[in-house]
């Protein structure tokens, strides 16, 4: 991003572009993309001779990205939802937890 001019005070002066740049980086961090997947953002922005189709290639990645972690997140539930309820809860010895033993057990 441009640097933008300071005052004599050393206040940053930001005019339309930079806040526009500025919102386009915050939008994009939240939607999931990386500083590196946003520079290439903005070179598809700053340079000629590039289309919308890179544009959606990329956000077509990110949506495989966010489907990827969804299914691992989806994975992680089931697996505490049974570990859960398998515990007996309340006074049973610590000993036969099966959520303590479940921890233990290393992945195949």
């Amino acid at each position: 991003m441009p640097k933008p001019p300071r005052t004599e005070g050393g206040h940053r002066i930001y005019a339309l572009p930079h806040v526009k740049r500025l919102n386009f980086i915050r939008r994009s961090h939240e939607l999931g993309f990386s500083i590196e997947q946003i520079k290439a953002l903005f070179k598809f922005i700053d340079e000629p001779d590039h289309d919308c189709g890179e544009v959606q290639t990329m956000a077509m990645q990110k949506i495989a990205e966010v489907q990827q972690k969804i299914a691992d997140l989806q994975r992680l539930q089931s697996a505490l939802d049974a570990m859960v309820n398998s515990c007996k809860g309340a006074g049973h010895s610590i000993d036969d937890c099966p959520i303590i033993d479940a921890l233990y057990v290393e992945n195949q």
